[in-house]
């Protein structure tokens, strides 16, 4: 889902030039709602991205520093454990079959992530000189559309933040 509004709170901790700290809350299409936090001075934190989604039925979680997994849990069954390059997920999501490289237990990583886009891109360019639509999956990369829209929502999160805290569009 795209968002359509963003309320931010940045901090500078350090001496560079950018807001090292920040907070964000979000409103995205459909009604939902999302935090995001992000920070160059979380002590312990290295690369510790981290994903979180809650809908209304069930929920997952991603850690950067175990990215051969997904958990989805749920108020009413035990926690569910995927592992990427197992045969469920495949059968489960084209695209990541599509994005997995090395069988089960031989991890992949931030590497293959750059080449699962450059792989996509590449099969976009292919097709078009056959003279033929691209899949969704070939399509599966950023594009200018996409990197204008990040551009747009770094100008509404520092926006939000210096204009006090106040809800900004996307």
């Amino acid at each position: 889902m795209k968002i359509r509004a963003v309320l931010s709170d940045l901090a500078r901790f350090t001496h560079g030039p950018l807001d090292d700290d920040g907070v964000a809350l979000l409103r995205l299409e459909k009604g939902a709602r999302g935090v995001l936090l992000a920070s160059k001075i979380a002590t312990g934190e290295d690369n510790g991205l981290r994903i979180r989604v809650y809908g209304e039925k069930k929920a997952l979680a991603w850690r950067e520093d175990a990215p051969e997994t997904l958990t989805i849990t749920s108020p009413f069954a035990p926690a569910e454990t995927w592992r990427r390059g197992a045969a469920y997920v495949a059968a489960a999501s084209a695209a990541a079959a599509r994005g997995t490289h090395l069988p089960a237990a031989h991890p992949e990583g931030l590497h293959e992530a750059f080449a699962n886009t450059y792989r996509n891109f590449c099969d976009t360019i292919r097709a078009r000189q056959a003279r033929r639509r691209p899949t969704a999956l070939e399509l599966d990369f950023p594009n200018e559309k996409s990197g204008v829209r990040g551009m747009r929502f770094v100008e509404a999160m520092v926006a939000s933040a210096r204009d006090g805290n106040t809800w900004k569009k996307v």
